[in-house]
């Protein structure tokens, strides 16, 4: 059995080598590069660069260049007119001319591929100003008419002009470029027009002439040429079904900007000047009512769009309907005229009665279907029955059970119960409602798309004709800006998120309030037990010389008990007053999923708690930091009203709300330049004149004013600043309380606002401070003044000269376009909103980091110039952002170790960010992302 083994083991290392050895070789061969000569001529759109030094570009150039990818040929250009390069094909001087369109005589005399590369359509076509004179096609009679000599259009338009029974004067040019030359210069006047080949919207057309199939052509005889480039457009359709097509879109949708309509049709519209059209209710993005009532979407727009470049007056009226079959009847029943979106299939346009348009566009639909099925085994299919799905199931799928759903949802629940086989729908919608489900789904495109169009009765044929020339003038490109335009939607965004990720949100939501919860009671528990201790160690050691003083300890003991208690009852009852909020809106967006509104305001009311509850957490900590002598005044230069004319913009919006009249008067200064905190004079502020939007009752009075006394100290200022109110005011017992935490008044008005009674203990401590003094006067039912004054360092003329020049500085906006920028974060989900927050203002996210390790080898392995700033977490794994920044600063290469790195982190105090400095950091930004400060942090680096 042994030697068999080795026998065996022996063989198979021989194989392994001789296939070593027969792979060396094969990669050692060089695929073989064929030149091919290429006709190149102007044709605007489709060939652009007609000369050595141009670059080229052009939809027939593209697809070429795609050929030559998968064929290996290099293209040798040979540059020229139309008619030049056509009789060099002829005689095998050339090998490929593109854009010919293809006829029976000229196949007989060269090769053609057998794909058709677009099809032509031949107008006659004018400036707009020309266009007011032109009738009827009489008109043209004796009028020249420019085009290109040899192309197929002037036989369509000779063999029109004879059935027409016009005679116009044809001009012949060498090129396109010469044809509209002429008509821009008066040489001529019209032009033999291709769609899609206007130069701007400064044309018009008058009359269509005919079509024509456009392909490659080839050199007579050269049918390896001809074999090698139809096997390779059937490659790239075997790659993407919809390459090609998106290289028409780049190039060849923008069709003139107007059309003439022909005097019976303009008639007729004079008689029908109002156009009833029916679609779908709430079928977003191409149908649906806005927040103000008004019919809109993809289709709306687009036919306001046709009519305009048609050139003539209607009103739209949109009718909304549930499906299709209300939509039929409605026509039926003479309540509208037209129905878009409807399927275009001429089968189903017999089957219910109507007559169809011209395809407005294809809508991408989707197939999904469970792991374990196969696509041949799929016999009942699940569709919206209310929309289009139906009919193209039955299209695409004539032998399975069609089986009509009220939603995507339901049809992608019917797969997963087991139900359906298969669900048929717009191909995205799909995606999106698959991703709800653990269980995986296959979900590809169909390469047959849903075809979209109007349809009308049979009585209104001139309304169809009028359609098609309106379907002819919009672009797929404009559809599908229009698409973007109404699908973009903030809200249905946070829904998908929401939605895409409801165990995480709802369990780090838990997370959060759970830590606040330990955070507070541990700091309270250590400082109440601290002091605590501290009191009964000292009672113990006198407790035999003086029993009054034990009872006293106990006393204490019971207070700091008390304090600690009343402290968790108030913080229980203010977090679970957001809690229950969010609990209770988000058990109603589950509910309600498919109701964009009521999903919508209820997301809108979890982030409104959810902003309320990082408020609660902040001035929990901002006291906790006071008690513990952490804060400390940091003062700089500042023009005081200026700042304060930008907090007082702060509530507009909530003054507005409870319509108060906010007066502010903060010209009584005459030194406005001073030295001070900013932040804790903003947080003073914002605290006041909350509190007084608070418990102002609807169309009350606050005002706030700022003036400027004389100070007993040298170089300083007296600044009085006063909020008063018209609210609820306060009784005098309650006021000698103001200052202690969490007192709150115990009325029904205070009971119903939100607050953790935090706010004045704040403010009083934050002016001590300062060095300054506050006085509250109050009334209850009249109202509150709250006067606080502030010795303030003035500063001198030199100092003032210097800040306005600095502060010109920073008024010359610095775009952050282009910034090149490392992100380390040890969160994804972090990364994810600051990389798409940096994006939005024009940085570079080149590059992301897991943990501070991650990001030293980054920049290491790095040239300089790579990234032109670090973002930096401070709290990660295996290395965090203070020792990260370190050893980038160690670095040899000193270009690498003075990149500019920025902390972007939660840890949001003082000592933070000094810790950040003093570890090599050149500035820091707090969590949550405070936009205006992080680009205002990042532009010093541009």
């Amino acid at each position: 059995m042994k030697k068999v083994l080795a026998i065996f083991l022996s063989i198979l290392m021989m194989f392994s080598l001789l296939s070593t050895f027969a792979f060396a070789a094969g990669t050692d061969k060089k695929a073989e590069v064929k030149t091919i000569r290429l006709g190149y001529f102007s044709f605007q759109s489709y060939l652009d660069g007609a000369s050595e030094d141009e670059p080229k570009s052009g939809y027939a150039y593209e697809v070429l260049c795609e050929v030559a990818a998968i064929n290996n040929w290099k293209y040798e250009f040979v540059y020229g007119d139309f008619n030049e390069l056509y009789k060099m094909l002829l005689n095998d001087e050339i090998d490929i001319l593109p854009c010919l369109v293809y006829t029976e005589e000229r196949a007989e005399t060269h090769l053609f591929s057998d794909e058709e590369i677009y099809a032509e359509q031949y107008y006659i076509s004018t400036l707009k100003e020309n266009a007011k004179d032109f009738d009827d096609i009489s008109d043209l009679n004796g009028k020249r008419i420019s085009s290109v000599d040899g192309t197929y259009q002037n036989i369509v338009f000779l063999e029109w002009c004879e059935a027409n029974n016009v005679h116009p004067i044809l001009v012949l040019t060498p090129s396109f470029d010469d044809s509209w030359r002429q008509l821009d210069d008066g040489e001529v006047d019209f032009i033999l027009n291709i769609d899609n080949a206007a130069q701007d919207s400064g044309y018009t057309s008058l009359v269509s002439i005919g079509a024509g199939s456009s392909r490659f052509a080839i050199a007579p005889g050269r049918d390896d040429i001809r074999q090698s480039l139809n096997d390779a457009i059937n490659t790239i359709y075997d790659i993407n079904p919809f390459a090609l097509n998106h290289i028409k879109e780049k190039y060849l949708n923008d069709s003139l900007s107007s059309y003439k309509l022909p005097d019976d049709e303009r008639e007729w519209l004079e008689q029908h000047n109002v156009i009833r059209i029916a679609g779908f209710e709430n079928d977003v993005p191409y149908t649906y009512t806005d927040k103000k009532g008004n019919p809109t979407g993809v289709y709306p727009d687009a036919v306001e769009s046709m009519f305009e470049k048609l050139d003539v007056d209607v009103t739209i009226e949109w009718k909304f309907y549930k499906s299709l079959q209300e939509m039929h009847q409605a026509l039926f029943d003479g309540e509208v005229d037209l129905v878009c979106p409807d399927y275009w299939g001429q089968y189903f346009a017999q089957e219910n009665d109507v007559v169809l348009s011209e395809r407005l566009q294809s809508v991408n639909m989707g197939l999904l279907y469970g792991e374990k099925t196969k696509e041949n085994g799929i016999k009942r299919i699940a569709t919206p029955a209310s929309k289009l799905g139906i009919y193209f199931s039955k299209d695409t799928y004539p032998n399975a059970e069609i089986i009509g759903c009220n939603s995507v949802d339901e049809c992608v629940r019917m797969v997963a119960s087991g139900k359906a086989d298969a669900a048929i729908a717009h191909v995205t919608a799909l995606q999106e409602a698959s991703q709800k489900y653990l269980r995986p789904f296959n979900v590809k495109t169909l390469v047959s798309s849903c075809p979209i169009c109007f349809s009308a009765n049979h009585e209104s044929g001139m309304l169809i004709r009028i359609m098609n020339r309106g379907i002819l003038l919009i672009s797929d490109t404009e559809l599908q800006e229009l698409e973007t335009k109404h699908a973009t939607n903030k809200d249905y965004e946070l829904l998908n998120f929401i939605r895409e990720n409801i165990l995480f949100v709802f369990v780090m939501l838990l997370f959060v309030v759970l830590i606040i919860i330990y955070a507070i009671q541990r700091s309270m528990t250590s400082r109440k037990l601290g002091k605590n201790l501290n009191e009964i160690t000292r009672q113990k050691e006198i407790i035999e010389a003086d029993e009054v003083e034990l009872r006293i300890a106990r006393d204490a003991a019971n207070m700091a008990s008390r304090a600690k208690s009343t402290f968790l009852f108030n913080m229980s009852h203010d977090i679970r007053t957001p809690m229950n909020a969010i609990m209770g809106y988000s058990d109603r967006l589950l509910r309600h999923m498919e109701d964009k509104e009521i999903v919508a305001d209820s997301a809108r009311k979890i982030k409104s708690s959810g902003d309320y509850l990082l408020s609660l957490i902040n001035d929990v900590l901002d006291m906790a930091r006071i008690e513990s002598d952490k804060v400390k005044v940091e003062v700089d230069i500042y023009d005081i009203k200026a700042r304060g004319d930008k907090l007082c913009d702060i509530f507009e919006v909530d003054m507005q709300k409870k319509d108060l009249t906010f007066n502010v008067d903060l010209g009584n200064v005459t030194n406005r330049i001073v030295w001070y905190d900013s932040l804790k004079l903003r947080q003073i502020m914002l605290n006041l004149i909350s509190n007084s939007i608070k418990y102002t009752p609807v169309g009350g009075t606050i005002t706030h004013t700022m003036e400027q006394l004389e100070s007993d100290k040298p170089g300083y200022g007296k600044y009085r600043i006063v909020v008063a109110d018209t609210g609820i005011g306060m009784t005098p017992e309650f006021l000698e309380h103001i200052f202690d935490q969490f007192s709150r008044s115990d009325d029904s008005i205070t009971k119903e606002t939100q607050g953790t009674g935090l706010g004045m203990s704040i403010v009083g401590k934050l002016v001590d401070l300062m060095g300054g003094t506050i006085d509250i006067q109050s009334e209850v039912g009249k109202g509150t003044t709250i006067t606080v004054d502030l010795d303030l360092k003035l500063a001198t003329e030199e100092e003032i000269a210097e800040f306005n020049s600095k502060n010109e500085a920073e008024l010359n906006e610095v775009s952050l376009e282009g910034l090149k920028i490392l992100l380390v974060d040890d969160n994804e989900l972090n990364r994810e909103i600051a990389q798409d927050v940096l994006e939005e203002e024009g940085c570079k996210v080149v590059a992301v980091a897991e943990n501070g390790q991650i990001a030293v080898d980054k920049v290491a392995a790095s040239l300089p110039g790579d990234f032109d700033v670090i973002l930096m977490d401070i709290q990660m794994p295996v290395m965090d952002g203070y020792e990260a920044t370190r050893q980038i600063r160690a670095l040899e290469d000193k270009a690498l170790a003075s990149v500019p790195i920025v902390a972007m982190t939660a840890n949001a105090f003082d000592e933070d960010r000094q810790n950040a400095l003093d570890a090599g950091m050149n500035d820091h930004v707090a969590k949550p992302i405070d936009i205006p400060k992080l680009r205002q942090a990042l532009s010093s680096f541009m």
